[in-house]
């Protein structure tokens, strides 16, 4: 069973906390300092007595102080945070030797017998070289997003380009130009086309659809061709290019 009945030794608590690797801080009501451990100095650089007495503005980068002020009266006033179980909160730092760092902490607040807030500690380390990990890892996705994304463009434009082969054997215009297409979508290297036809009863249907896919599918990065005819909006001359109205007679 457990030892419930052995005192704990005298000091340990403050042992425990003054010797801790992660950096402890507690400031009072005012965000004076006043417990700084040795995790804080090791975190970020100053000696107790540098910092005990001061105000928490030693590590608050100026930009975020007036955010900090207001989330920490807020805290004090209404003696809640979200920041105590679970979630732990991440901000910049200033060491001494003005280092900028990132953070991480809990907050804990502790109670005089009436319950009023006295203050509050932080439990925080340093997590600089894990953000910048992060932060580059975004970054590589990022790239690698936008590489993507030119990739599908160039492919979008080859397609598009492709598509002023596929001729239309009646009007003997290309379906880009007769306003044919209803749509080009690129995922990756599959390609989906929307195609109308000039009429349901168009008996050239089926050529046009395969002709389509025969020369979508011979090009470079194209996985996948999915040509799919649509009746919706029903085509019109409206839809033709100026020329292609002009080649065909149909006004100019």
């Amino acid at each position: 069973m457990p030892d419930t009945q052995t005192p704990v030794p005298e000091g340990l608590y403050q042992r425990i906390v003054e010797d801790a690797p992660d950096a402890i801080i507690f400031a009072d009501r005012e965000g004076t300092i006043r417990l700084w451990n040795a995790g804080a100095e090791a975190v970020l650089g100053y000696r107790a007595d540098e910092a005990v007495g001061g105000s928490l503005d030693l590590i608050i980068p100026e930009k975020q102080r007036v955010g900090h002020w207001e989330g920490y009266r807020r805290v004090m006033a209404t003696g809640a945070t979200r920041y105590g179980r679970g979630e732990l909160l991440r901000v910049p730092a200033i060491r001494k030797d003005g280092r900028r760092i990132s953070i991480e902490f809990s907050i804990l607040l502790p109670r005089d017998p009436a319950g009023e807030v006295l203050g509050a500690a932080a439990i925080l380390r340093d997590v600089t070289e894990r953000w910048e990990q992060d932060r580059a890892l975004r970054q590589r996705l990022a790239a690698l997003e936008g590489a993507r994304s030119q990739d599908e463009l160039d492919l979008r434009t080859h397609v598009t380009k492709a598509l002023h082969y596929v001729i239309d054997p009646e009007l003997g215009l290309d379906v880009v130009e007769l306003g044919l297409v209803y749509g080009v979508e690129v995922q990756g290297s599959v390609v989906r086309i929307d195609l109308t036809m000039t009429t349901p009863a168009c008996p050239l249907g089926e050529h046009i659809v395969q002709d389509a896919e025969a020369r979508i599918r011979a090009l470079a990065g194209v996985s996948e061709v999915e040509v799919r005819l649509v009746w919706d909006p029903p085509w019109s001359p409206e839809r033709m290019t100026a020329s292609a109205r002009k080649t065909l007679g149909w006004g100019t």
